[in-house]
């Protein structure tokens, strides 16, 4: 309980508009944990954060997938372009010691060459809206322009790319 009391007093404090959070279905309980509390941070701020309530302008939740062989039923609505970024992205793998350096960075390369071949990019990131409600024009297309795509394909209304349009 009290990972989510601090993290609601972090989302108090900065009041975002946007909030990245990992998916819930996960074979890593760290993982899982880490949304549910967030999650639930989230829907009662106030009452987790204490003091003062305040209103939250928060607009959009976007969960992202972990390892490919970790998050489970995980259907994505957007990529967003991370060719410019992926050495720092590999980076940041490097950083985490507790499988050596490279099987983690092995594995996002795939992930996110795979996320990629479907969007379009070189290297994507994977994110699926879980709300507050769906925008018809999202903060994250605004955020990241062309760099941005729906899910899916011409083949599918759903993936047509003038979604965002």
């Amino acid at each position: 309980m009290q990972v989510v009391s601090d993290i609601a007093k972090v989302v108090k404090e900065v009041n975002p508009q946007i909030v990245l959070i990992q998916w819930v279905k996960d074979h890593h309980h760290d993982h899982v944990r880490t949304a549910r509390a967030s999650l639930e941070a989230l829907t009662e701020v106030n009452r987790f954060a204490g003091g003062k309530p305040v209103e939250l302008d928060l607009k959009e939740i976007y969960a992202y997938e972990a390892g490919t062989t970790q998050t489970v039923d995980f259907e994505p609505d957007f990529y967003v372009n991370i060719t410019e970024e992926i050495e720092e992205v590999f980076s940041s793998f490097r950083k985490f010691k507790a499988l050596g350096k490279e099987p983690l960075v092995d594995e996002k390369r795939v992930q996110a060459r795979y996320r990629g071949m479907q969007s379009g990019f070189k290297y994507a990131e994977a994110f699926k809206f879980i709300g507050p409600w769906a925008p018809l024009k999202s903060l994250l297309a605004d955020l990241f322009g062309k760099d941005v795509r729906p899910a899916g394909s011409t083949l599918y209304p759903w993936g047509a790319r003038d979604y965002l349009g």
